[in-house]
């Protein structure tokens, strides 16, 4: 059980004494897990390995939920050095509200209680290695399918948020539904709010941005592309968030306007990061729903 909420703890621990354990012939941590707390969103937690002589990995561990989930961890996608593999000291698992590592992912859950079960390390395969690499990476950002479905939308990882003054935000995903939720409060001095996350396409041919969508509060919706150059391309969608019932938009590459940055004649081609932002004026606030987004490029 670990609880963050008292002001006398930030932090809480679980400590595995590993007994000076040989592992040089492995390459990645392992054990499965679960999740319960009052709030039905999947926990986030960092694992770290210490040796013998005190050096140190950490590493992120992303979207544990109620069901049982096996965690495969390989050591290169931990920051930090081993010095030496085959004294291990202790496996820890970290619960933190101001972490020193990963200063920008606090914990979305601040009480409840995860079980852990099989913790061990391992040696994987080459081809099981690299499998396992890219699968961490890709929880972090989106990525193309062939039906044209961002994968990756309704995982919480990767997401960044930011907001304008004193502007309150809240981002809740409901996976099975592929539905985003975008809650947001403009309080007295904000105008903004915006969730990023990155995502590496080709987007020099036509293509087109299709989805659902739903809320209340009359503002603006805001699409954008962020380009390798560093311009900023999108679509403002003025009065597009208080539809009382489900209305499909679709955006064709002709729709998509230069917004800011980079240099002067700069054209929409290899992009970085997608947002989606909400704008209006203080004092409103409301919530936005996104089904079913996709980015179809056509041949």
């Amino acid at each position: 059980k670990y609880d963050l909420n008292s002001h006398v703890r930030a932090n809480a621990l679980f400590i595995e004494p590993l007994g000076k354990l040989n592992a040089s012939g492995c390459n990645a941590a392992a054990f499965w897990c679960r999740s319960e707390s009052k709030k039905n969103v999947s926990l986030s937690f960092r694992l770290r390995i210490t040796d013998a002589n005190h050096s140190r990995t950490i590493g992120f561990v992303e979207e544990v939920g109620a069901k049982w989930k096996e965690i495969v961890f390989p050591f290169e996608n931990f920051r930090g050095i081993l010095a030496n593999t085959s004294d291990l000291k202790t496996l820890e698992i970290r619960f933190e509200r101001a972490p020193v590592e990963f200063p920008g992912r606090p914990v979305t859950i601040t009480s409840g209680i995860i079980f852990l079960d099989d913790i061990r390390l391992v040696h994987l395969d080459a081809d099981e290695l690299k499998n396992r690499v890219r699968d961490l990476l890709n929880l972090k950002r989106l990525v193309l399918g062939t039906d044209g479905e961002m994968r990756g939308l309704t995982r919480m990882a990767g997401w960044q948020s930011f907001h304008d003054a004193d502007a309150t935000q809240d981002f809740r995903i409901n996976s099975e539904e592929n539905i985003l939720g975008l809650i947001y409060d403009f309080g007295h001095k904000g105008k903004w709010v915006t969730w990023e996350k990155s995502f590496s396409a080709d987007l020099s041919k036509d293509f087109e941005i299709t989805f659902d969508i739903k809320g209340s509060g009359n503002n603006t919706l805001e699409i954008k592309l962020f380009s390798t150059g560093g311009a900023v391309f999108g679509k403002h969608l003025t009065r597009h968030t208080a539809f009382s019932k489900w209305r499909q938009i679709s955006l064709s590459r002709g729709d998509i306007e230069y917004l800011w940055g980079g240099k002067p004649g700069d054209k929409l081609g290899p992009v970085k990061m997608f947002g989606l932002a909400i704008s209006g004026g203080p004092g409103t606030k409301g919530r936005v729903e996104i089904r079913d987004l996709k980015l179809k490029i056509r041949d």
